[in-house]
């Protein structure tokens, strides 16, 4: 074999090591309209997000949707990687790594009743609405994909 074709060879099998991914187990619970499942395609502006971010950081993400206790007992039991979409609590923090900067923040939502008219001033907006509060969430990970610093 030349020399040449050996050292493109080896250049070869160089980068194709270098573009093969990570494999992380990412678990949460179907939560419309962040994550869902739609068409048998996973859905939703945390998914999308999150999805960017680990292939843009080198993993190849495998996302399992669960009910919200069997997702938080298999990071706990290492069966996950990281958890989608859990807030932070002192429980929490002693359990799971958690990202200096949430990847969201607090949010207020209001929800009218379908059968109500839709109100037209402030004054009966605040009448009418139920407010939910949306803590700060992040993508939590165990101990053992803790980023290095």
């Amino acid at each position: 074999m030349k020399p040449t074709v050996q050292l493109l060879f080896a250049f070869a099998l160089l980068f194709c090591g270098a573009l093969r991914a990570d494999p992380i187990t990412v678990v949460t619970e179907p939560w419309p309209p962040y994550v869902f499942m739609q068409d048998g395609q996973l859905r939703g502006i945390d998914y999308e997000v999150s999805q960017h971010i680990l292939l843009d950081l080198g993993y190849q993400p495998d996302w399992r949707l669960m009910p919200w206790k069997r997702a938080q007992h298999e990071v706990l039991a290492g069966q996950a990687d990281a958890i989608l979409d859990i807030t932070v609590n002192p429980e929490r923090q002693s359990q799971y790594h958690f990202p200096a900067e949430p990847s969201q923040t607090a949010s207020r939502y209001c929800f009218i009743a379908p059968a109500s008219p839709f109100p037209t001033t402030i004054s009966r907006i605040c009448a009418a609405c139920a407010s939910a509060y949306r803590p700060a969430t992040a993508m939590a990970t165990t101990s053992s994909i803790r980023p290095t610093t």
